[in-house]
């Protein structure tokens, strides 16, 4: 089980582990915790690594994840220039862009949700096998919808 299976969980699992931690410094940001990616560019790039790997236009990319394109146009900016996502010409309309993951962009996934995995994991690790294995099942229910309506986002803004 994975659980940064949806980038909105991010945002609640950092704030759970900033709780557990009890971090009492009033300047702490958690989007500036080394490794953690914030909500809005997560929703981008689990969006191109999940359901569309072979990239994807900022209109599309912007109804997929629910932000407008202008916030997306931002956000995509700053991850092209840090390096985890890229701009190319798209195979079928030279004229349009596609917004790709790099594999910059695929490493620093993988290093998110293996720090998510872990502090979920360390937040329920103290309760009993049978309330974990509850917990699991029910998370993977809600999770299963969860993707699966937002396959269906993601398809029907794609023929848009």
């Amino acid at each position: 089980m994975s659980w940064t299976d949806l980038p909105d969980f991010t945002e609640l699992l950092l704030r759970l582990g900033c709780a557990r931690e009890q971090i009492r410094d009033a300047r702490h940001k958690p989007e500036k915790i080394d490794g953690l990616i914030p909500t809005a560019p997560g929703k981008i790039l689990h969006q191109l690594q999940l359901v569309h790997p072979e990239g994807l236009g900022v209109k599309a990319l912007a109804q997929a994840v629910s932000l407008t394109p202008g916030a997306v146009s931002q956000t995509v900016q700053t991850l092209v220039d840090v390096g985890l996502i890229d701009r190319a010409t798209a195979p079928n309309d030279r004229r349009a862009v596609v917004i790709r993951l790099t594999d910059e962009g695929i490493r620093q996934i993988h290093r998110h949700e293996a720090m998510m995995n872990a502090l979920l994991d360390g937040l329920i690790s103290e309760a009993p096998p049978e309330d974990r294995a509850a917990f699991y099942r029910t998370l993977a229910l809600g999770l299963a919808k969860a993707r699966s309506e937002w396959r269906e986002r993601s398809a029907a803004a794609s023929s848009d």
